[in-house]
Formats: C-alpha cells, structure tokens, sequence
C-alpha cells in the first residue's frame, strides 16, 4: 500500500458522479499527477476514474519515470529506461482499457518514446 490519496479510506470512499470526457487520453506531462486527459477536465483527477488504486498507483509510477528520466532537451536518460517505460505504458493502456469499460474512448498518446 502506498502513501497515495486513493488508499486513504476516507478519500477513497468519495466517488466522483461527474461523467468522464468520451475520450480519455493517456499521455505523460510534466507536473500531472496521474497522465490522464481529458477536453473540459484537462489533467484529470483521481477522483473521477473510478480505478482501482492498484491501478491508480501503477499511472503515478509511471508518470513518475518520465518525469525522472525524461528530458525535453535531451531525450531519455538511456535506451533501456526509454524502452521500458514505452512497454509499461502499453500494458497500462491495455488495463485502463478494461477499467474504462464503455464509460470512455481511450487515446494513447505515448509521445516521448520516439526521443533519444
């Protein structure tokens, strides 16, 4: 379990009613919480997804590791960070997929894998 306001059970127990955008982009960007977007939300919250906090978590991961590694003079940090981080951004696509259901399209924008 980690720190995470989506593990505190008080937080977790307000769920937002606020329907999603229809489409939901998955992309990376500085300062976000979770890459999440949204046209009229912008960054979207936590609050409004609905996902599990496993999952909630492995999105903060993963925004984290391109954050840390992730330059937008210099490209990735390596290779091998770069190419890990594209193939768990492929899994977490595949996952928010399911947990989205019918409630939104999901676009994946995976725009830093391309860069150095």
């Amino acid at each position: 379990m980690s720190n995470n306001p989506w593990w505190d059970s008080e937080n977790g127990e307000i769920v937002e009613d606020r329907p999603l955008p229809s489409a939901v982009r998955l992309a990376p960007d500085y300062g976000a919480e979770l890459p999440l977007w949204g046209q009229g939300f912008g960054n979207i919250g936590w609050e409004f997804t609905k996902f599990t906090p496993e999952l909630l978590d492995r999105l903060a991961d993963w925004q984290q590791e391109f954050e840390t590694h992730y330059n937008w003079e210099s490209g990735w940090s390596s290779a091998r960070v770069r190419e890990r981080w594209t193939k768990a951004g492929t899994e977490l696509a595949r996952d928010v997929r399911a947990e989205l259901g019918d409630r939104a399209e999901l676009v994946v924008d995976l725009w830093p894998r391309s860069g150095r």
